[in-house]
């Protein structure tokens, strides 16, 4: 599915560093202009329920969705060729499907958005403990890209153990997600530009 993609994915790998800023951005809007959701109390899913922010938290779901659907193809091309990066990216490709879901069918869509988010967060930490191998041996990605591909299942497994708390944890995974995401895109972009795209 994966295979013989062009050899410098500038695009596919922008389009991560681009869907986290839209949905950084947007989030922090729907907060600002919902004025009651408060951090570690209320899910992520409550802003875009029936308040005023939902158009600007939704969106920004969607979009963030489809740009790490495309930025899936990315990541691919610069890691070690294999079942496991192949595999990787095929679940992160599913995740960002199940997140473009979340934004289309709200918290107030009832079961449907329950089961699209645990498939997003399922789907995502799992992908990234199986790409943790690939994107360690991969030339294109530095220190922090490597460190935050295993801190983020495991740092977001730990916090929800330790607190006990689904908003809190699911807000520190979703952050945790977007510092990974930079980081990686980032680290591609400069790299694919020189030519470094593959792995060691």
């Amino acid at each position: 599915m994966f295979e013989g993609h062009r050899g410098r994915p500038y695009l596919e790998i922008l389009a991560g560093l681009v869907g986290m800023i839209i949905f950084a951005v947007f989030w922090l809007v729907a907060i600002a202009v919902d004025g009651h959701w408060v951090f570690g109390v209320n899910t992520l899913s409550d802003l875009g329920a029936d308040r005023p922010g939902r158009l600007w938290f939704n969106s920004g779901v969607i979009i963030a969705g489809i740009m790490l659907a495309i930025y899936s193809f990315g990541l691919h091309h610069v890691l070690v060729k294999g079942q496991l990066s192949s595999g990787g990216s095929l679940l992160m490709l599913l995740s960002s499907i199940a997140l473009i879901g979340i934004g289309i069918f709200p918290e107030t869509s009832g079961t449907i958005h329950l089961y699209l988010s645990w498939a997003f967060f399922t789907l995502a930490m799992i992908g990234l403990l199986v790409l943790a191998r690939p994107v360690f041996r991969s030339a294109a990605l530095g220190q922090i890209s490597k460190a935050m591909t295993l801190i983020t299942p495991l740092g977001s497994i730990a916090i929800l153990l330790l607190v006990m708390s689904v908003p809190f944890a699911e807000a520190i995974s979703v952050i945790l997600l977007m510092i990974w995401g930079g980081a990686t895109s980032i680290n591609s972009l400069i790299n694919v530009r020189v030519g470094v795209v593959k792995g060691l």
